[in-house]
C-alpha cells in the first residue's frame, strides 16, 4: 500500500502542472484570439474549454482514483479491466 500512496503522489505532482488553471493560461492567448475573429465571446471559449477537459478528466489513465474505481468495478464484474476489451485487470 505505500508503494501505491508513493506512486500516487508523484503522479498527482504531475497532473497538478497541467491543471485546468494552468493550461488555460498557456492556450488562452492562442484560443480567445482565434475564437473573437470567430465571432465568440472570449466568456464562451473558456467555457467550451472547461466542459470539454472536463469530460475527458475522468477517463485518464493518470486519474488518481482509477485503481480504486476499476476495483469497486471489479467486485461486480470479473470482466472490468482498463484498455481495449478490458486487457488490465486489477
Amino acid at each position: 500500500m505505500g508503494n501505491y500512496v508513493f506512486m500516487c503522489f508523484f503522479i498527482s505532482i504531475f497532473t497538478n502542472f497541467f491543471s485546468i488553471s494552468k493550461l488555460g493560461t498557456i492556450l488562452a492567448p492562442v484560443f480567445i484570439p482565434m475564437m473573437m475573429l470567430m465571432g465568440f465571446d472570449p466568456a464562451i471559449t473558456q467555457v467550451v474549454y472547461r466542459i470539454g477537459d472536463s469530460i475527458t478528466n475522468p477517463l485518464s489513465p493518470l486519474f488518481t482514483y482509477m485503481p480504486v474505481l476499476l476495483g469497486f468495478a471489479h467486485k461486480y464484474d470479473e470482466k472490468v479491466g482498463l484498455g481495449p476489451g478490458g486487457a488490465i485487470y486489477l
